[in-house]
């Protein structure tokens, strides 16, 4: 480019549109990304050769509105705690067990409602739940509830049958006081 052109480009509007680009530019790369996690129950009427493709479709439809698979638990059939309808086409259909997994992801805050709009239209779905989650760090196998497990294991000690004589011994010996 001659110098007369690169002059002529350098207007407030084109710098304006320039620094407004670079700005939006950064601002997508550097939006944070939150984890969600989606669990989900499938109705118990797909056959289990069928289960990995439905659970393929739910992560494209994650992946297609933007979002990126973390982790996630392959279905497993369990029974409800109550019967659950689904209508569809007119007709009410009501299922006792679904096939229970969940997905985690991480997708920016603004797309969260065009995945829950492509989740909401898959067929098989009997019920769904989709909630923002804490970052993996935070969530590990160290970390316990209180009063679940967080009591201190006891020291375990050897004990021989010598000793376990000893202690019944010295408890059959003691007297025994009258009560009055």
């Amino acid at each position: 480019m001659t110098q007369k052109k690169i002059e002529r480009l350098r207007t407030p509007l084109f710098s304006a549109t320039m620094a407004h680009m670079i700005k939006n530019e950064h601002s997508e790369q550097d939006a944070p990304k939150k984890l969600y996690e989606f669990s989900y129950l499938l109705v118990s009427t797909v056959p289990e050769d069928k289960l990995s493709e439905e659970v393929g479709a739910l992560k494209s439809a994650i992946e297609g509105a933007g979002g990126t698979i973390e982790t996630s638990a392959d279905p497993s059939l369990r029974d409800l705690a109550y019967p659950m309808s689904l209508s569809k086409e007119h007709k009410k259909t009501t299922y006792t067990a679904g096939y229970f997994g969940w997905i985690v992801f991480s997708a920016e805050s603004d797309i969260v409602k065009a995945i829950e709009k492509a989740l909401d239209s898959h067929e098989r779905v009997l019920r769904y739940l989709l909630i923002n989650r804490p970052p993996m760090a935070a969530v590990s196998s160290k970390t316990k509830a209180p009063g679940v497990g967080a009591q201190k294991e006891k020291e375990k000690k050897e004990v021989n049958a010598e000793d376990i004589d000893k202690s019944i011994e010295e408890m059959v010996d003691e007297p025994v006081k009258a009560e009055a």
